[in-house]
């Protein structure tokens, strides 16, 4: 696996965490019949997957430094 591939995996446990968690929240606060429930909680798990997904391998090649040299952009160290 490719590092761009790396990252994207521990990125997308967190983008999943967070999104699923979004949607959530705006559905239980959605007036929703009790009988809907189950299935609006079955389609949020089933969207935020591939939500993250893409959100994670989008952003994974900006967490490579050698995104920035690309940008001629100084890195620096994280303590400074």
């Amino acid at each position: 696996m490719s590092t761009r591939s790396w990252i994207s995996v521990l990125l997308f446990m967190q983008f999943n965490a967070v999104v699923f968690g979004l949607m959530m929240i705006a559905a239980l606060m959605l007036p929703v019949p009790k009988d809907q429930l189950p299935f609006i909680v079955a389609a949020i798990v089933i969207l935020s997957a591939p939500v993250s997904a893409v959100l994670s391998w989008t952003l994974a090649p900006r967490l490579r430094a050698r995104f920035w040299r690309s940008k001629n952009r100084r890195t620096r160290a994280v303590w400074r």
